[in-house]
């Protein structure tokens, strides 16, 4: 804890502040110049959620998006996903198997991935979730040892202002990136470790995706959705200072928190409309966010941007579309407009 959960200070996103978050673009840039963001993602009965997350990543500017995903679900994404390459995860019935850790941490380590998007759609076999446990270097069980866990973590010492060195020096150790989106399975895998500190494991960059729900099972206790919801804000501060890191509580005005040393920096998006409340919206915002930090923005201003060009993207797929009703635009629409919505920012 010790974060001072009183602050006020929300900032107000605005296309403004976005405008300059953005990276720059310059006309002799190579795919290398935008970072490499890799997918982890997509289950049998999810297969959306992936080619979403994917298709934002590569919307949003990212140089080279890569799906690793269950192998036995990859000419369906072959065909869907035309710009992005891919790694056969081993599989189990259709879901990402717990082994396929191996191949996800060979391929950041030998291809040097910016980013990782971790959780849209990969689903709650146990199989996965302990695929979760093994990437992030979490023991599910104290008494079955991982092969990483011999090294010593060297959290419970340190301060506060050590901890970004200690979280990036531990990432890299795991060999994860920098920079990390733990969105949607992903979170309810770690949500399901009692009294094991995974947000330990986590690299120093990681912004985490909520919907109230989600946020409530990280929490725990006798937190639901409805209680998160009543008070979104002080929610929302709970978990950051247990947590620490960037949070993204969705819902009308998304609501993003980073703990920084002691203090938590707050903001908040303008943005309340029914056109996002729709499957999918989630994964779009989870590749967004996730292309971001791959072009080498840190947590707190991806998220930032992130949260706007998603709910831009809705505004102007809507226009476009000529809707009066907030109704009847899909998560898919918005792909096509997120570089409208950075196009706008000049």
């Amino acid at each position: 804890g010790g974060y001072n959960l009183a602050s006020n200070d929300w900032q107000e996103i605005s296309g403004n502040l976005v405008a300059q978050l953005l990276p720059e673009r310059k006309p002799d840039s190579n795919k290398g110049s935008f970072g490499k963001c890799l997918v982890v993602a997509g289950s049998i009965n999810y297969t959306g959620a992936a080619y979403l997350s994917t298709s934002a990543a590569m919307r949003v500017g990212a140089g080279l998006t890569t799906l690793a995903t269950a192998g036995d679900l990859l000419e369906l994404f072959q065909i869907k996903l035309t710009e992005s390459t891919f790694i056969p995860l081993p599989t189990d019935m259709g879901v990402i198997a717990a082994r396929a850790n191996l191949v996800v941490e060979k391929a950041i380590v030998d291809k040097g991935y910016n980013a990782l998007i971790l959780g849209p759609g990969i689903g709650g076999e146990k199989e996965t979730q302990n695929f979760v446990y093994r990437l992030l270097g979490v023991r599910r069980e104290p008494t079955v040892a991982h092969p990483r866990a011999a090294q010593p973590m060297g959290f419970g010492s340190g301060h506060a202002s050590d901890k970004q060195s200690e979280h990036s020096e531990e990432a890299h150790k795991s060999g994860l990136p920098e920079r990390m989106v733990l969105d949607a399975d992903a979170l309810n895998a770690v949500a399901a470790l009692e009294n094991q500190p995974w947000w330990e494991h986590l690299p120093a960059n990681t912004v985490m995706t909520p919907h109230p729900g989600e946020l409530a099972r990280l929490l725990g206790g006798d937190y639901t959705a409805q209680k998160v919801q009543a008070d979104r804000e002080a929610a929302l501060a709970e978990a950051t200072s247990r947590f620490g890191h960037t949070i993204i509580l969705k819902g009308a005005h998304t609501l993003i928190a980073t703990a920084d040393g002691k203090a938590i920096r707050h903001a908040r998006s303008p943005y309340a409309s029914a056109l996002l409340a729709t499957a999918g919206s989630g994964d779009v915002l989870s590749g967004i966010v996730g292309g971001l930090l791959a072009q080498g923005l840190d947590a707190h201003d991806a998220a930032i941007a992130g949260v706007h060009l998603h709910a831009r993207a809705a505004q102007l797929g809507a226009d476009s579309m000529g809707l009066t009703r907030a109704a009847g635009l899909l998560a898919g629409d918005l792909l096509m407009y997120i570089p409208l919505a950075m196009s706008e920012l000049g």
